[in-house]
């Protein structure tokens, strides 16, 4: 009996220590002095972000309003909000 409880005890220790290891990292992250950028990564997300929303859209609207004056929006939008990011990006990982 004695062994179980010391094991369930640490178990139960160590989850615990997982949790204030996670909290610590989410509310305050480690800074690194390095950042690399992956370009392909970054990207597709956004772009298959882009064509889902531009073939929802089509399927709502005519597909030349569309094409002619919500996607260019959405591209340029894209890539304001893309550079914002990547700036963000570098400024949190800055020392």
């Amino acid at each position: 009996m004695q062994y179980s409880v010391t094991v369930t005890e640490h178990y139960y220790s160590s989850i615990s220590y997982s949790v204030d290891l996670f909290l610590k990292d989410f509310v305050c992250p480690a800074k690194t002095s390095s950042m690399e950028f992956d370009f392909l990564p970054s990207v597709v997300p956004l772009v298959v972000i882009v064509a889902v929303a531009t073939v929802a859209l089509t399927t709502v609207m005519t597909p030349s309003t569309v094409f002619m004056m919500v996607l260019p929006s959405m591209i340029v939008f894209s890539v304001i909000a893309f550079f914002f990011g990547m700036k963000y990006g570098e400024f949190n990982a800055s020392p």
